[in-house]
């Protein structure tokens, strides 16, 4: 077996690409869409502490930009 040397606080490019944060996109001044559900906004979250209305602990939302 190969003698491999472990450098503390080192990441793989894996583990880099998985921890980059993305910048936010810049806002927009004009209204791209002209029709409903064009452009969706999606969001799923959970676990929440507290039940939904179905008894479930996700939730996910949905904005139409239109």
């Amino acid at each position: 077996m190969p003698n491999i040397k472990f450098e503390q606080d080192r990441l793989c490019d894996a583990c880099k690409k998985g921890k980059q944060v993305k910048t936010s996109f810049k806002s927009k001044q004009l209204v791209s869409t002209s029709n409903p559900l064009e452009l969706i906004h999606m969001d799923l979250f959970g676990p929440s502490r507290t039940r939904n209305i179905g008894g479930n602990y996700y939730a996910l939302i949905l904005i139409d930009d239109y």
